[in-house]
């Protein structure tokens, strides 16, 4: 257990385990294709690693958080800011979630990183991500935060769907395009 974050163990034997639910019982034969003799090891090419210690669909909100920090100037002058993205972010760690907890700042550390709103916020304000000190209870419990916090929704935006599912590399897109007033 770390940082008092815990999971079921054992989690993959176990009438009850991965295995036994997800993958078909432990009788189950699966075959993992690998490189051959003198063939190069390409598999960490298809895989998408993240810079920051939060939910891998808030990677770019962050940056873009980072960048916008400078341009937006005084943030008690946000009215809304609505961040347009894929279907996928929106209904998972965004308002089209309909998750009340995702505007809860008592909420634990894995609700909070399954928050693009909340997320953004903090990024917005601190110009930084830290793995511990942006899901910290006081600093998710800050007025100025819970009322920036709050200002924040998302959006589906078909195109930003259709490009995160693009198999095209040119294409392909992660971030939204916020919209503030």
């Amino acid at each position: 257990m770390l940082r008092g974050e815990g999971a079921p163990s054992p989690i993959w034997e176990g009438e009850d385990g991965v295995i036994a639910w997800l993958l078909g019982g432990p009788n189950v034969e699966y075959h993992v294709p690998l490189p051959g003799p003198g063939e190069a090891k390409r598999a960490i090419l298809d895989t998408y690693t993240k810079e920051h210690s939060a939910e891998y669909q808030s990677q770019a909100p962050i940056d873009l958080a980072r960048r916008m920090r400078e341009r937006i100037g005084d943030l008690d002058q946000i009215e809304s800011i609505v961040l347009h993205t894929s279907h996928h972010t929106h209904v998972v760690i965004g308002t089209g979630s309909n998750d009340p907890q995702k505007f809860d700042p008592y909420a634990s550390r894995e609700t909070l990183d399954h928050s693009v709103m909340y997320i953004f916020a903090v990024a917005l304000q601190d110009g930084t991500w830290h793995h511990e000190r942006s899901y910290a209870p006081e600093r998710a419990q800050r007025p100025d935060t819970i009322e920036l916090w709050n200002k924040i929704s998302t959006a589906e935006d078909p195109e930003w769907t259709r490009r995160y599912h693009s198999t095209d590399p040119a294409e392909k897109a992660f971030a939204p395009a916020p919209r503030s007033r």
